[in-house]
C-alpha cells in the first residue's frame, strides 16, 4: 500500500493506494466515485505535473482555465478521473465582496462559459 498525504495541520488529507492485480477493473455506476481532486499551490506546479503526465504517456485534458481555479484531468489505470487544481483563478476579487452569513443571500457566481444557463441554475 502507498500512502500519499499532506502535512496541513488544519485539514489533513490522506490517500491510500492499494494495488490489486487479481480483480478486474470495477465498472462505474450508481454510487461510484466520479472523480478525485487534488490541490497544488500554483500554476507552475500544475505545469510540472502536466509535463510529468506527458512524459509517462498519460492522456490528459491539458491545463483548463475554469475561472475559479485552473486544473487538468486524467484517468488512472482503473479509469478513475483524477483532477489536479490550483487555488489560483481569474475570477475578479469583487465577486467575493458581498458575502453574507446567510446562505440564501450569497450571490451565485458562475464561470462565463455557464452564463447561458444562469436562469435555469438559479431556479
Amino acid at each position: 500500500m502507498t500512502i500519499l498525504e499532506n502535512q496541513d495541520t488544519q485539514f489533513y488529507q490522506e490517500v491510500q493506494i492499494i494495488q490489486d492485480r487479481e480483480n478486474p477493473v470495477a465498472i462505474e455506476g450508481i454510487g461510484s466515485v466520479h472523480h478525485v481532486a487534488f490541490g497544488v499551490e500554483n500554476k507552475s506546479d500544475l505545469q510540472r505535473i502536466d509535463k510529468q503526465l506527458q512524459e509517462r504517456n498519460f492522456i490528459n485534458s491539458g491545463i483548463k482555465d475554469r475561472e475559479f481555479f485552473v486544473s487538468l484531468y486524467y484517468r488512472d489505470p482503473n479509469q478513475l478521473l483524477i483532477e489536479i487544481a490550483t487555488g489560483e483563478g481569474n475570477l475578479d476579487a469583487k465577486a467575493y465582496e458581498n458575502q453574507s452569513p446567510r446562505f440564501e443571500e450569497i450571490p451565485l457566481f458562475l464561470p462565463q462559459y455557464l452564463n447561458f444557463i444562469r436562469e435555469q441554475v438559479e431556479q
